[in-house]
């Protein structure tokens, strides 16, 4: 979501496998070719392969400088710029907002 208007951007699918995943990658990027743009209702979409990695660091941008993500598990960067003590958190006060509101409202969000 969007931090300031809470509307929706990127979405993530995780598949039962790689090779899933390539599976359909290639799929819309066949239709694509063909002409037939990808949607989602009327949103025009791009499909690619992502990792676990960089999933976990766009969730997360606030720790850019001070955890390094391997898969799902957070690793402290020693000496990094910003040290980890100053890590206030995964999610902001202004996203748990945001994100409560969601869960209350979730027809709100098209």
């Amino acid at each position: 979501m969007d931090r300031v208007t809470s509307k929706t951007q990127d979405a993530y699918c995780e598949l039962s496998s790689f090779n899933a995943a390539i599976e359909l990658v290639e799929k819309f990027k066949k239709g694509n070719d063909t002409g037939r743009v990808p949607r989602l209702g009327n949103r025009i979409i791009e499909v690619e392969l992502g990792s676990q990695t960089s999933l976990m660091q766009a969730l997360f941008p606030s720790t850019a400088h001070g955890v390094e993500w391997v898969g799902a598990t957070p690793h402290p960067i020693e000496n990094a710029e910003y040290e980890w003590d100053n890590f206030k958190g995964f999610v902001t006060e202004e996203e748990m907002s945001m994100l409560s509101k969601h869960v209350e409202a979730p027809q709100r969000v098209s």
